[in-house]
């Protein structure tokens, strides 16, 4: 531990001691190696990379115009969403770059926080006298439900979506890359070195891949749900409106057609989304939840 009182310029001396030539030229290594992946994954994913950017761009656009909106007498449910939209803007992003340098599992984690926002809107919608009950480490009032995403997905939307979240919630415990290696380790009594390592790797990186072309559809298709008139600019608003649209249309399209659960996952999106329509009408969203 630091000496009480030792100066900053002393502790950098400390410090200097343990460095390493060896540092320098290894941290360098490891940007070569993200670049090297990047174009790797932007020469051989070049459709993804090219309609990630185009959404998450006009994703990003859109959100910022909720900022020009009137906000008198706005539910407080409104606020949180509009928050909430705002927020995922980060995950989404640093998600995507993560995957190009090739963390797949680090991409996974953080679109795990993407994921969580995206159901966190709905909520919102479905039980407005209770869609604070996560807005802060306060614990909810009493009287008022807690929030549970899984209990939320599973047995009100009742939607299929465990697989997502699962895997999700197995790379931000370390769990696909410690799986990985000992089915290697036990198939063959050997395993590649453990460590920091690039490797260029289709099917892990597929991954990713799927849980952002949902995320960044899900989040355009929602967000013209909440904010039909998303700018107070009438004509800029239209113009929005109709690019959504188009997004809407061939990314539905993509993950529709996905030859994995993800699939599924889409066209039960649709029905989130009738459940959130009826419950900004006020009406019984949970008789469209049963839909099948």
């Amino acid at each position: 531990m630091p000496e009480q009182g030792i100066s900053d310029a002393e502790i950098f001396r400390k410090l200097e001691k343990a460095y390493s030539k060896d540092s320098t030229r290894r941290i360098g290594a490891i940007y070569d190696a993200e670049k090297l992946h990047t174009r790797w994954v932007v020469t051989n994913f070049k459709g993804f990379v090219e309609y990630f950017e185009e959404a998450y761009s006009f994703f990003i656009e859109a959100t910022h115009s909720i900022n020009y909106l009137p906000k008198n007498g706005w539910p407080w449910k409104r606020n949180l969403q509009s928050i909430y939209f705002g927020a995922a803007t980060y995950p989404l992003w640093k998600a995507f770059t993560l995957a190009l340098d090739g963390f797949y599992d680090e991409a996974s984690t953080i679109a795990r926080t993407a994921y969580e926002l995206l159901i966190k809107i709905v909520y919102c919608s479905c039980y407005p006298r209770d869609e604070d009950a996560f807005a802060t480490y306060a614990k909810p009032e009493k009287g008022k439900r807690e929030f549970n995403l899984t209990n939320f997905v599973k047995d009100e939307l009742r939607v299929d979506w465990d697989f997502l979240y699962g895997i999700q919630s197995a790379a931000s415990h370390g769990k696909l890359y410690i799986t990985k290696i000992i089915k290697d380790l036990r198939e063959t009594g050997k395993h590649s070195p453990i460590g920091l390592r690039f490797e260029s790797d289709e099917r892990y990186l597929s991954i990713p891949i799927n849980q952002l072309t949902f995320l960044i559809w899900a989040y355009i298709k929602l967000l013209f749900v909440i904010f039909p008139d998303i700018h107070p600019d009438k004509d800029r608003s239209a113009k929005l409106r109709e690019r959504a649209e188009k997004f809407d249309d061939a990314l539905g399209a993509i993950v529709k057609t996905m030859p994995n659960k993800v699939a599924q996952v889409g066209r039960e999106f649709d029905k989130v989304i009738d459940v959130v329509k009826e419950a900004e009408a006020e009406k019984d969203w949970g008789e469209v939840a049963k839909r099948t």
